[in-house]
């Protein structure tokens, strides 16, 4: 039984009228209810009431940028499905958790999924911080808030090394000494050298 039946406290046996509601314990599932009363004359009166569950699925369950050089965007690219087979899903928004300073989601919605249909949507981090970010992409579906693909990005500092050479003396009035210097890439980033 996924419903909860609250009925009026000031409900007493023989009034002509109640007021009730039914409310959803788990809005993932779906959940029917028959809410039977009795009338005056002793007749049995029945209504069905039933919950029809959005359902979506992803894939991948988990989108890792990887390490980053600060202030570089990447984007990267996830699943989702309609799961219903008999009707549309509507994605009322589509963000992150938490860190929308590190991640966005494109398009953001509202977006509406056809009986079994997929679609591609796109979430780029840039990152200004060393440590971990792990943030989770959310669907807001009409009666719930669905959690779906994890995000992941690390920031790194591009470091760059340069080898010592011993220039000698150059008068002022030399057009130049030329020598072979060692350029190395200390991180785990692309170090981009301009000019």
């Amino acid at each position: 039984n996924n419903y909860l039946l609250e009925v009026d406290e000031s409900f007493s046996s023989g009034d002509p009228e109640v007021n009730f509601t039914l409310k959803v314990v788990d809005k993932t599932k779906d959940a029917s209810a028959i809410v039977r009363v009795v009338t005056r004359s002793g007749k049995y009166v029945e209504k069905t009431y039933t919950y029809i569950a959005d359902k979506i699925s992803w894939s991948p369950s988990r989108v890792d940028f990887g390490t980053l050089a600060f202030n570089t965007p990447n984007s990267k690219t996830f699943t989702i499905k309609n799961e219903k087979t008999d009707r549309p899903v509507t994605i009322n928004k589509i963000r992150v958790q938490a860190n929308n300073t590190v991640f966005a989601v494109s398009p953001e919605g509202p977006v509406t999924l056809g009986p079994g249909e997929t679609r591609d949507f796109t979430a780029t981090a840039i990152i200004q911080t060393a440590p971990l970010v792990v943030d989770t992409v959310i669907c807001e579906l009409a009666c719930y808030n669905q959690k779906t693909v994890e995000l992941r990005v690390r920031g790194e500092e591009p470091t760059i090394y340069v080898s010592d050479v011993d220039w000698g003396t150059v008068p002022a009035s030399s057009p130049g000494v030329e020598r072979r210097v060692k350029i190395m890439n200390g991180s785990n980033v692309q170090l981009v050298l301009t000019g």
